[in-house]
């Protein structure tokens, strides 16, 4: 019996071999690892199958990305003119720290890439010379009053912890975006980056700490930074508030062998800088600056003096400054205009109207109903503010029925206090905002729902790093903050007059 082909059939043969031609033809030159993978794939037969060989390929393209990566590291760092330069760099570097460096010749050492393999290698090995005082000198166990050594080639790569820049970079931007170090570890090994809880909790805090020392820098050389983008002739809203996060915390009278500690809340500070359109609304096509510290409120401060002249503050349109009723906040609005820079005239401040509002529901709500009308009256009361009509709003507190005279007068200072960051009826048709509710989402977002929850402690060193690292992250700004740091060297001795 003759068997005739259809000319339908005889096309559907002819592109069937020359797509399996064309696939044969892309496994030339792959690694042995990557071609079974792929084979796997071609061999797929129903969706479990063609899960695992995909991971698979990708592992095995990751393996072979860092046995690759891991052989022009090992020529990079032997080749005699990078070493010289990096060399020359590590003694300028040391100098300037008051620091002698001798070579400690070639020195076997590793180094652990992106995909999570380490790579053996020798590199050119500098360390802080002995000091001559024997008083001066390291004990066992203890690092020299100038630091630790360096490898002045692996550091010009940026490679510090015996990690790249990249692996260091990416454990970092995990622990970020993650709700925990566990959290961490399993999100890394399913990208294929094998990696034990130390591991990933030293690369992320080291990478934060250099990121910390970095903005210090920056901060230091002053603004604007060609870095971030510039906020001249447009119009922002600043503003500050205050979180909560319980720390790990010795007590002073406690034996220092004594591994028990105290965990007490404290108050980590958030602030914000954003651009606002002419209705008032913000204009999410410019990137937001969020960052904060656990330090004092003169630190917070200071720290929004440095991100305002980083972003040229100075020549924005208007800077309108908003916040809750602390008077940590208020106390210092002037210091930071003057700080940065600011014209009175393009400054302006303004107290946030849901927490005043939220003030008066908590002065009225000790009074019962049969002596007020608690819902009427606050109705009032907030058209007041609202119609920058702050006099009839004092009558009205004064007229309330006798319940706290002590209350009635804190409320009566500090509506008078606020008065002019009250004026809200010129808030909407110049389109400014009536609200802080951008910072209270950031310290939402960066402190509730990472270092806040039950049973967390935080050493303060640990969650200042976390801080840091998740704000840029939710501003979108992560990858300034990765070129910022990347861009100041990756070893820097202690100085010895530090």
């Amino acid at each position: 019996m003759t068997t005739t082909m259809t000319a339908s059939q005889n096309a559907t043969t002819t592109t069937t071999t020359t797509e399996h031609f064309a696939f044969l033809a892309s496994m030339k030159g792959q690694p042995q690892a990557v071609r079974e993978a792929l084979w796997k794939v071609r061999r797929a037969s129903n969706p479990i199958e063609l899960l695992e060989a995909e991971r698979e390929v990708h592992q095995a393209v990751r393996d072979n990305a860092d046995r690759m990566v891991g052989a022009a590291v090992v020529a990079r760092v032997r080749d005699e003119q990078f070493v010289e330069e990096a060399r020359e760099e590590a003694h300028k570097i040391a100098r300037e720290a008051d620091v002698t460096l001798n070579s400690r010749g070639w020195r076997p050492t590793s180094v652990r890439l992106l995909g999570g393999s380490h790579v053996s290698l020798a590199a050119l090995l500098l360390s802080p010379a002995t000091p001559s005082d024997a008083d001066k000198r390291r004990k066992p166990g203890e690092r020299g009053p100038s630091g630790s050594g360096v490898y002045p080639a692996l550091a010009k790569l940026g490679i510090s912890d015996r990690a790249t820049p990249a692996l260091r970079e990416a454990v970092a931007h995990q622990f970020a975006a993650s709700n925990s170090a566990d959290a961490t570890r399993v999100a890394l090994e399913r990208q294929g980056i094998l990696i034990d809880h130390k591991a990933a909790l030293r690369y992320a805090y080291s990478f934060a700490n250099a990121a910390l020392e970095a903005r210090t820098h920056a901060f230091a050389t002053g603004g604007p930074s060609p870095d971030v983008a510039d906020v001249a002739g447009m119009r922002i809203v600043v503003s500050l508030d205050g979180g909560r996060v319980r720390l790990k915390e010795v007590a002073e009278n406690r034996d220092v062998q004594d591994r028990t500690y105290d965990a007490q809340w404290r108050e980590p500070k958030i602030l914000t800088i954003y651009k606002i359109d002419q209705h008032g609304r913000r204009d999410r096509k410019v990137k937001a600056v969020i960052d904060g510290t656990l330090g004092t409120a003169d630190d917070v401060a200071a720290l929004l003096i440095g991100h305002l002249r980083l972003v040229g503050a100075q020549n924005a349109e208007h800077v309108r400054f908003t916040a809750d009723g602390g008077s940590w906040i208020w106390n210092r609005t002037d210091e930071i205009r003057k700080a940065v820079g600011i014209p009175r005239e393009r400054w302006s401040e303004q107290l946030d109207l849901y927490h005043a509002v939220e003030y008066l529901g908590r002065l009225i709500k000790p009074l019962s109903p049969d002596r007020i009308d608690r819902g009427t009256w606050l109705a009032e009361a907030k058209l007041n503010l609202l119609t920058g009509d702050l006099d009839e709003l004092l009558v009205a507190i004064r007229s309330l029925p006798k319940h706290d005279d002590l209350k009635v007068d804190a409320a009566l200072a500090y509506f008078e206090k606020h008065r002019e960051r009250l004026d809200l009826m010129f808030s909407r048709p110049d389109g400014q905002p009536m609200g802080s509710g951008a910072v209270e989402s950031a310290v939402r977002r960066v402190i509730n729902l990472r270092l806040k929850g039950n049973g967390i402690f935080w050493l303060r060193e640990h969650a200042e790093c976390v801080i840091h690292l998740r704000a840029h992250l939710l501003a979108g700004r992560w990858s300034e903050l990765v070129k910022r740091t990347l861009n100041r060297p990756a070893w820097m001795p202690r100085s010895r007059t530090a």
